[in-house]
């Protein structure tokens, strides 16, 4: 759980982020071509644009409805079924996602300039009318509440965990559902993520005593469900993401299908799972060793990286 002042950092190191994504392609594109342009950045412009939707939705609605109401919807609505999804099932997922997002309070615009059309998104603007400004300090963004934001303004960020009691950000943590619809991010903005996995469908098997199955990659995302050491799952994407904690490293997350009733969707650490392929590779290795006399034993005195080969140059 975040603090707000935290999960006010959080967009702005997506949005810094998001600066590397091409500013000619839109949301879906991006989205579609993200293996053969080589980038991962449009999960972090998905997750501004998710925010700004959130932001926008909540203040139409005078904070009735949120972005959590429209993923609930197209979870309940267009959950998909069986493993048989080609890719007209998947351009058409792409199509209810954007119409879905569409319909709510006229913001069929909104839609049409962040999603389906190209843009660069200029923050400070987009934040403004919320009572939020956006910074450059040294070369990190800075989201904080504005000074003069109106009762209304304030009203809204409450229901994002905002206290203005002492004209500050607040203490307390947040851990309703406000916070984790603002950063739904692809799974609820964009089903087109769906696009590569029929070409690079690959199962995986949870080694981590537990872990969790979660609505996205950013740090206050939704838990969807607990997965068990020996747990089989199915890896529909792949993408490396900056650390929160040292944006100069990466962090690999799949996206991954549980094997349960509801063949949950959503993103886990790889540290957590062991490819399918990975595993047959180090079975066979077992299998061609299996003759070979150990010559002493050890024990190791802290965390350590076992490979299929004496390098380092892959993660296998």
């Amino acid at each position: 759980m975040l603090t707000f002042a935290e999960f006010l950092n959080s967009i702005a190191r997506a949005y810094d982020s998001s600066k590397t994504e091409a500013a000619d392609l839109s949301l879906i594109e991006a989205s579609a071509r993200r293996f053969t342009i080589g980038r991962a950045s449009v999960y972090s412009k998905s997750q501004v644009v998710a925010f700004l939707y959130d932001l926008r939705l909540r203040s139409l609605s005078h904070n009735k409805k949120s972005l959590a109401d429209v993923y609930r919807k197209l979870g309940r609505e267009h959950r998909a079924t069986g493993d048989d999804a080609g890719a007209a099932k998947i351009n058409n997922g792409t199509e209810v996602a954007s119409s879905e997002l569409s319909a709510e309070l006229g913001s069929e615009e909104f839609v049409r300039v962040f999603i389906r059309e190209p843009v660069s998104i200029n923050l400070p603007a987009e934040l403004a009318p919320f009572g939020l400004k956006a910074e450059l300090v040294g070369l990190r963004t800075q989201i904080t509440v504005n000074e003069s934001a109106s009762k209304q303004q304030r009203d809204l960020l409450r229901q994002l965990g905002y206290n203005d009691a002492s004209r500050v950000t607040r203490l307390k943590q947040i851990d309703g559902p406000g916070a984790k619809a603002a950063l739904v991010v692809l799974a609820a903005l964009l089903l087109s993520a769906c696009s590569a996995i029929a070409s690079r469908n690959n199962t995986g098997v949870v080694v981590a005593r537990s872990a969790q199955i979660r609505s996205s990659t950013a740090v206050v995302a939704a838990d969807l469900l607990e997965v068990t050491r020996g747990d089989a799952i199915d890896i529909l994407d792949t993408v490396d993401i900056p650390d929160p904690s040292d944006n100069s490293k990466k962090e690999r997350w799949f996206r991954v299908r549980a094997r349960d009733e509801e063949k949950t969707e959503g993103w886990i650490e790889a540290r957590n799972i062991m490819p399918e392929s990975v595993l047959d590779k180090a079975r066979k290795l077992a299998d061609e060793d299996k003759s070979i006399q150990p010559q002493a034993t050890g024990q190791l005195h802290a965390g350590s990286n076992l490979r299929l080969s004496p390098d380092r140059t892959n993660n296998e």
